[in-house]
């Protein structure tokens, strides 16, 4: 939810900086963006996957790629998490005063 919020927020942004909308080439940007990110996300969750011992194939899994995939899993969304909050705070600088400004 907060990544559909904030593209509405860099819209602001960018007629707050620039004095014009760029409503289509912001939109465009966004969603070649996520699908980009979508492919890369996808290759990494496979990775990850052989980064945990995980043997694909296998009859079954060690009790201990069971525990870290569950940790790893756990982890990846905190970390992207994250970054979000110090791309909207250090990059955008956006709090309620910017927000209102807009």
């Amino acid at each position: 939810m907060i990544v559909w919020a904030l593209v509405a927020d860099c819209l602001d942004y960018s007629e707050l900086k620039e004095g014009r909308r760029y409503d289509g080439t912001m939109y465009s940007i966004y969603s070649f963006s996520r699908k980009i990110g979508m492919g890369i996300g996808s290759a990494i969750g496979a990775y990850a996957l052989g980064w945990v011992g995980f043997v694909s194939g296998a009859a079954s899994q060690t009790p201990q790629v069971a525990e870290n995939i569950y940790r790893l899993f756990t982890g990846l969304p905190i970390v992207a998490f994250l970054l979000m909050v110090i791309g909207t705070g250090v990059i955008y600088h956006l709090n309620q005063q910017r927000t209102n400004e807009m």
